[in-house]
């Protein structure tokens, strides 16, 4: 008997999406709300965890950091306890203008996520990629809904 569960749809999620989730709350931590309730799977690669940990040291998010009192680290473990870590073999080069976004595309287009999750104007423009859509946490939201 075929199973009447839907497939939970499979995000990456930028760093900047990962930041403000933490940091400001709002519809990136409405993400990560649907992800700990088991609705969607984000999956995250190393090499994006370095780079959100790299993002967090710049000077003034270290100090929402420290005014928070949280760490570094324990974002990265609060990322890391509600994701499924993956790996990435290539680095394809997609954006020339910031090569760190190549990152969220490789992990994405490997792994076949269904969607990446953006605040960027280099990614958002190119609305899809490999047959990943890509949508800002606002829009991703509102398609959720619609696509109940």
């Amino acid at each position: 008997m075929p199973s009447s569960r839907k497939r939970r749809p499979r995000l990456v999620l930028d760093s900047n999406v990962w930041i403000s989730a933490f940091l400001f709350g709002g519809k990136p931590a409405a993400i990560i709300k649907l992800a700990q309730e088991g609705r969607v799977r984000i999956l995250v690669s190393t090499d994006l965890i370095l780079e959100i940990a790299r993002v967090l040291r710049y000077g003034k998010l270290r100090k929402i950091l420290e005014q928070s009192k949280r760490s570094t680290e324990t974002v990265v473990a609060q990322i890391l306890a509600v994701t499924e870590l993956v790996g990435t073999k290539s680095l394809r080069s997609w954006i020339t203008q910031d090569p760190a976004d190549d990152i969220i595309l490789n992990c994405a287009v490997e792994n076949s996520a269904d969607y990446i999750i953006t605040g960027d104007q280099h990614i958002l423009q190119l609305k899809r990629v490999d047959g990943v859509k890509i949508f800002t946490p606002n829009e991703f939201l509102q398609h959720l809904q619609t696509n109940k």
